[in-house]
């Protein structure tokens, strides 16, 4: 059973991004994992606390991290971000806004 991958605006913004900086296609990988098994390990996954209590991170590199939240009730996946943790060890998530993707939802334009 595959999961829905919805992405935030931001989400899709940091693909971009990710894309420029060659992390593409490790950052396809965890997405067809959480598509399949959000919660699947290996590759390990965090539990945020804090603001993002409730979200779940994966290392994409050394500095860039997929941060997602699974809303089970409707077997969906939220992408928050996908991108670099600043100096002070925070993702910064701003303009969080609910976007549905085209019928190949794990694909990053």
């Amino acid at each position: 059973m595959n999961w829905d991958l919805v992405y935030t605006k931001q989400a899709q913004k940091d693909a971009k991004k990710l894309a420029a900086s060659n992390l593409r296609d490790k950052a396809q990988e965890l997405l067809d994992i959480i598509q399949t098994n959000p919660f699947q390990n290996p590759p390990p996954y965090e539990k945020l606390v804090g603001d993002l209590e409730g979200a779940y991170s994966r290392r994409i590199h050394i500095q860039h991290r997929l941060v997602y939240e699974v809303i089970e009730s409707e077997n969906t996946v939220k992408v928050l971000r996908m991108g670099r943790i600043m100096s002070n060890g925070i993702l910064q998530l701003s303009s969080i806004g609910l976007i549905p993707m085209p019928a190949i939802a794990s694909t990053i334009i």
